[in-house]
Order: C-alpha cells, then sequence, then structure tokens
C-alpha cells in the first residue's frame, strides 16, 4: 500500500514538477486569451465591470473561470506577480484533476492498477500539460469539475442539492458542458432509476436561463460574443443547408470530419479502422458490462459525439478550434476506456497498460523536446518581441492615444494605454457587423483607433504608416517533428520568425477610407469564407 500511495504521489507531482520548473525557468506559459481573462479580471477588481479595454464591457468568458481570478488583483497590483500565482493554480488544479480521475475509476472498478492508469493517462501526457496546465484558461477547473462529478455519479447516496450544484458550476465552467449535464439528465433516470437526479440537472438549467436572460437584458444577445464570432459562418452554413441554398455546410463538416480522422497526416483508411474498431470495442463492452459502466458509456460517448460534430460543423479548421478545448472529452474518455479494461483478462489488461503508459512516455518525450525547440524556451521574457514593443508603446506613445490588436491579450494587458480588441472576441456586439462586411476601417475611424499593433501584421495601405517594429527568429526551431506539431503550422514552426509591428494612423490623408483596401484580419476573429 505504501509503494502504491507513493506512485500516486509521484504521479501527482510529476506535472507540479514540470510546471514550477518551467515557471522559475522560462516564465509563464499563458496563451494569450489566458491575458484576455486576467484583463478582465483586473478591470472587475477595479470596478470598472467586465471590460477589456475599459470601454466596452464584453460577456466573452466563461464566468466561473473568470470570477476565480477578480480576487488576486484585490491583493496584489502587480501584473507579472499574477500571472505567476494564477499559473501556480491552474497547475495545482490539473494536477488534482488526474487524482479526481483516479478516485472516480478506483469507485467505479475496485482495482488500484486501472486506476492508477488512468491517472498515468492524464498526468504523464505532456501534451495534455501544455494545453491544460500553463495557459491560463478554464481548462483545469473544467477538468476539475468533470472528474468530481464522475465520483459522485458512482455515489449512491448521491445528495442532489450538492451535486446540482456541481453540474451548474461545471456549466458556468464552460458553457457546452451543458451538453454533459443532459446526458446525466436523461439516461440516469432510466438506467439507475434515480429520478430525483433531474432536479440536479434543474439547476444547470436555472443557471443556463439566468445566463442568457441577463446576456439578453445587457448584450441584446443570448450567447457570449466570443461564441458568436467564432461559429458565424458555420451558423451561416448551416441555415444555408437548412433552406436548401447550398451544400457549404455538409462539405466543410466531411473536411472537418476528414481532418479529426487523418490529423491531416495518416490515410483516411488508417482512421476509419481505428473508428470501427473502438465502435466494435465499445459495442461488446456495453452488451458484457454491468448497469453502471453501460450507463457511462452512453453518456460519454453521447457527450463525445455531440461535441465533435458541432465543433466540426460550426467551427473554422477543427484541428485549429480544439486546442485546449480536446481536453474535457479527452479526460472522459480516458475515464471510460480505463474503466472498460476490467473486462478484458488480467493478462491482456496489463499488457495493455504497460503499452499504452509506455507510449505516452515516449510521445511526451518527443513533444516535450520539440517544445524545448520553440521560442517559449529559447529566448527570455525580456527578450520576446511582444515585451519590447509593450515596453515601447508604454514609454512612446501618448497617454490618451488609442490603440487596436486581433491577438490583443498579451498587449491588452501590460500596455498603459487603451487598446481594443480587434477580432471581438472580448469586444461587444457592437463590431459584428464590421467584422461580417471586411469593414474594419470603418470601425476603426469610429473608435478613434490612432495605432494598429499586432503580431506579424503587415499593413500595404496609404492610411498606415510604420511605426516600430520588433522580430526575432529561431533558428533551433528547425528541428520540429510533426509527430507532435499540428500540420497546418509546421512551416510557421519551422521558421518561426515572430515579428511585431506598431503602424500609425497617416493624418490628412486626402485618399480617404472608401479607396483604401479592406485590412487583412490576423486574429481569430469571424473565419473568412
Amino acid at each position: 500500500m505504501f509503494a502504491k500511495m507513493n506512485f500516486k504521489w509521484i504521479l501527482f507531482a510529476f506535472p507540479v514538477a514540470i510546471g514550477l520548473f518551467l515557471l522559475l525557468k522560462y516564465g509563464t506559459q499563458l496563451v494569450d486569451d489566458g491575458y484576455y481573462y486576467l484583463q478582465i479580471a483586473w478591470h472587475v477588481a477595479h470596478g470598472h465591470g467586465f471590460t477589456f479595454d475599459g470601454i466596452h464591457h464584453t460577456n466573452g468568458f466563461h464566468p466561473l473561470w473568470q470570477l476565480v481570478l477578480v480576487p488576486f488583483f484585490w491583493f496584489f497590483e502587480e501584473k507579472f506577480l499574477v500571472t505567476y500565482l494564477v499559473s501556480v493554480l491552474q497547475l495545482l488544479l490539473y494536477a488534482l484533476s488526474g487524482w479526481l480521475i483516479y478516485r472516480a475509476v478506483y469507485r467505479q472498478t475496485i482495482k488500484e492498477s486501472v486506476a492508477l492508469f488512468a491517472m498515468a493517462m492524464m498526468l504523464l501526457n505532456v501534451w495534455f500539460f501544455f494545453k491544460g496546465a500553463m495557459t491560463g484558461m478554464e481548462t483545469a477547473i473544467v477538468l476539475l469539475l468533470l472528474g468530481t462529478i464522475l465520483i459522485k455519479l458512482n455515489d449512491p447516496q448521491n445528495e442532489i442539492l450538492r451535486f446540482g450544484m456541481i453540474l451548474m458550476l461545471l456549466v458556468a465552467a464552460r458553457l457546452e458542458m451543458i451538453v454533459f449535464v443532459v446526458a446525466i439528465s436523461f439516461f440516469v433516470p432510466i438506467y439507475l432509476k434515480q429520478k430525483k437526479i433531474v432536479y440536479a440537472g434543474l439547476f444547470a438549467a436555472l443557471y443556463l436561463g439566468a445566463y442568457f436572460v441577463s446576456n439578453n437584458f445587457f448584450f441584446n444577445h443570448l450567447f457570449p460574443i466570443s461564441g458568436t464570432i467564432k461559429t458565424y459562418r458555420g451558423r451561416e452554413r448551416l441555415l444555408e443547408f437548412i433552406t436548401g441554398e447550398s451544400t457549404r455546410f455538409w462539405d466543410h463538416l466531411s473536411d472537418n470530419l476528414t481532418a479529426l480522422l487523418t490529423l491531416n497526416t495518416f490515410d483516411i483508411k488508417i482512421g476509419l479502422f481505428l473508428l470501427f474498431f473502438f465502435s466494435i470495442y465499445y459495442i461488446w463492452i456495453y452488451f458484457h458490462a454491468e448497469t453502471r459502466l453501460r450507463l457511462f458509456i452512453l453518456i460519454i460517448l453521447g457527450t463525445t459525439t455531440v461535441m465533435v460534430l458541432s465543433y466540426s460543423a460550426l467551427y473554422g479548421n477543427v484541428l485549429e478550434t480544439w486546442k485546449y478545448y480536446w481536453l474535457p472529452v479527452l479526460y472522459l474518455n480516458i475515464f471510460l476506456f480505463s474503466c472498460s479494461l476490467t473486462l478484458l483478462s488480467s493478462r491482456l489488461r496489463r499488457v495493455l497498460m504497460l503499452c499504452l503508459t509506455g507510449l505516452t512516455l515516449l510521445f511526451s518525450w518527443i513533444y516535450f523536446t520539440d517544445m524545448k525547440r520553440t521560442i517559449l524556451f529559447q529566448i527570455s521574457y525580456s527578450e520576446h518581441p511582444r515585451h519590447e514593443m509593450v515596453a515601447y508603446i508604454n514609454q512612446n506613445l501618448p497617454e490618451h492615444a488609442i490603440l487596436g490588436s486581433w491577438d490583443a491579450g498579451y498587449l491588452g494587458y501590460y500596455c498603459q494605454r487603451t487598446l481594443i480588441n480587434l477580432d471581438g472576441l472580448v469586444n461587444n456586439y457592437e463590431i459584428v457587423p464590421y467584422l461580417r462586411n471586411n469593414d474594419m476601417n470603418a470601425y476603426i475611424d469610429k473608435k478613434g483607433i490612432d495605432y494598429l499593433v499586432n503580431q506579424n501584421l503587415n499593413l500595404d495601405n496609404d492610411r498606415w504608416r510604420l511605426e516600430h517594429t520588433k522580430s526575432i527568429k529561431i533558428p533551433a526551431a528547425h528541428k520540429l517533428t510533426t509527430f507532435s506539431v499540428n500540420p497546418r503550422y509546421i512551416d510557421v514552426a519551422k521558421k518561426y520568425d515572430i515579428e511585431y509591428n506598431l503602424y500609425k494612423k497617416v493624418k490628412n490623408n486626402n485618399a480617404g477610407r472608401q479607396q483604401s483596401q479592406p485590412l487583412e484580419l490576423p486574429g481569430e476573429g469571424i473565419e473568412t469564407k
């Protein structure tokens, strides 16, 4: 028992040790959207409301994680310090989610080795780590709540009030988790005869109703601005498909599912074989499993199917979209697959667990080796072009200057000037028609934006003059492998020439806005047709 307990602590300590090492040696690893959360939290803590730029109120965030971040700025004024504290919090929540999947699998299977295998699959995977433990996003708290729910579903004395509160928090942590809640509310009463579980689901429904009502009251729209922008073209294609105007929706869905099956790397036959194999595997498991495992199969595979299809249909490129979006679905499926192993012979189960653990370690070693060659680990924080660009802005631009940026998270967080988000993800709905019609020049004029700044922003436009530029190249990145990098980004990753440009608007330009070229959108706004 002592050895097993030690092994659990080793698994728990693995991501924590890596995370603390990276923080101390290389600094924070937050993605740009993580800084969106932090800047909004800073404004809330200082009494400005939910706003990124101090001008436009926004609902482009998931409420639970956003509210968790606010108290940091009540106690700490130094923004740089808060990024470290938030990184440590997310790191601990991520490691704790691995502990919870161990407890959930053990409660379902009563097999220590299988529970440890599930924990290892979660915490030894370095890809999971970089997507869920250090980004500054809501992922870790979503995983924590999912692990708690999986444990609660195996509790015969499940208290409805407490369980309902957890389901509500899950939806507040990530909106699309309502799919998982609906699956629980539908299948549990049927399979376990626990009809009171529907009342627990009502907590999530009540929260969702209040969320939509408040959105409609304050923004005249039910859904968050970020999701509205990201799914705009997908909803447009869906409407065309329903009305019979176009088959673009079906073509887009087919392309994305093909990309998902092949990872844009392997032959489609391999993807189809794996899909067929696991379909047969889970059908066999279902007919040989006890009632509760059958329940988990329906809940988890149902949730997985709905989320894969919805993301593939409504978003742009599914491999780009999924990033940290993958983790909740993968977390649930690690739990399900681990539980299913108990129906195999003990010898086959041991062989599979050893092989899959070995493959995970091999993949993690290759991925981490690649990550060490990227810009995150090749240059210091002070040498990064975006750090130098922020310093230039704070030292040289007038205090009343208004800037615009598409990838605005880091710049907006550290910049001491007003910076408006131009991809719309943490803006408000006023920007949507301008993005939809590709008329950002009009929006920029309306908002009085004097400067444009962004990574790899190159304006061949008579309305803008290059004010300042900073770039850097990472030769070591040429050794990146296709094994761990999204194929679409292979060329970008190999070059890794990052350039930040700052443009100033040319005053008294006789050419006029009507004669200027539409701005290219470098950010993550409305998908182009």
